[in-house]
């Protein structure tokens, strides 16, 4: 009776192994499946933190976690007061109201509102702070005129903050998040721009033909991220030239902005 017991009992060992063995081997041969990595989602970080609570910790101390957010009375350090910010002949208002947050731009002579921009995301949340709006139309996040400063608790125009020409107009930092900042700050970047296939053709072809310049024109900026519609345009206000209609400027330096494709 005592050796059937250990029979019984060196069968379902091995049976146990085998099953072990068969259950690694499929696991392994996934492993190494082609991925198509467009498919693939990220659990974000609360699937991380019962198995790797050190990780979290040390994670969540840091200023990566709070780089990119919603704008909420959580996220947004900048004082939206109303205080007027003029700059360049143009008054830009930062608002809030029931929770949510605006820039507000209008004429310094007349105090005609020319444009009011709705802040949806942040970036930024140690030395300073900078503001996204949402064009739907396109699908960009865009990146306004103003940075709040943490430091000197004030707001900065971007054009101060990035240094450039000093003839450089209104909106010469205004660009677009879903081809710039994304990159660097997130993970997993997906760019979703109704219009990008046709920038990295444009920025391919830009490789091949010339060496490309530094920045587009204020104008091609700003029609790329903000389609064409009768709201202010900094830069035509400060021209009087209109702005283009066209909603992707034909500007090859869209070759740095579209390397990592």
């Amino acid at each position: 009776m005592r050796a059937v017991a250990v029979k019984v009992l060196l069968a379902t060992i091995l049976v146990v192994i085998a099953w072990s063995a068969v259950a690694v081997y499929r696991e392994r041969a996934a492993l190494n499946e082609p991925v198509d990595v467009s498919q693939a989602h990220f659990t974000g970080s609360q699937a991380c933190v019962d198995c790797h609570a050190d990780r979290h910790e040390s994670w969540y101390a840091t200023f990566h976690r709070t780089m990119t957010q919603e704008a909420t009375p959580d996220s947004v350090q900048g004082r939206f007061d109303g205080q007027p910010l003029d700059y360049w002949g143009l008054r830009m208002r930062p608002v809030s109201e029931d929770g949510r947050y605006y820039f507000e731009y209008s004429e310094i002579d007349t105090g005609e509102v020319v444009d009011r921009r709705e802040i949806v995301r942040t970036v930024g949340s140690h030395r300073y702070q900078q503001y996204m709006t949402y064009v739907p139309e396109t699908g960009n996040y865009v990146r306004l005129h103003y940075l709040w400063h943490n430091g000197d608790q004030r707001w900065v125009h971007m054009n101060a903050a990035f240094l450039g020409p000093d003839e450089q107009d209104y909106s010469a930092q205004v660009s677009v998040w879903n081809q710039n900042c994304i990159f660097c700050h997130n993970t997993g970047p997906e760019p979703r721009m109704t219009n990008y296939d046709d920038l990295v053709r444009r920025a391919r072809r830009a490789r091949r033909s010339i060496s490309a310049p530094s920045r587009c024109s204020n104008r091609a900026w700003r029609s790329w991220a903000f389609p064409a519609k009768p709201v202010m345009d900094p830069a035509a206000s400060m021209s009087n030239a209109p702005a283009r209609s066209s909603p992707v400027p034909r500007c090859a330096s869209m070759a740095d902005a579209t390397r990592r494709s």
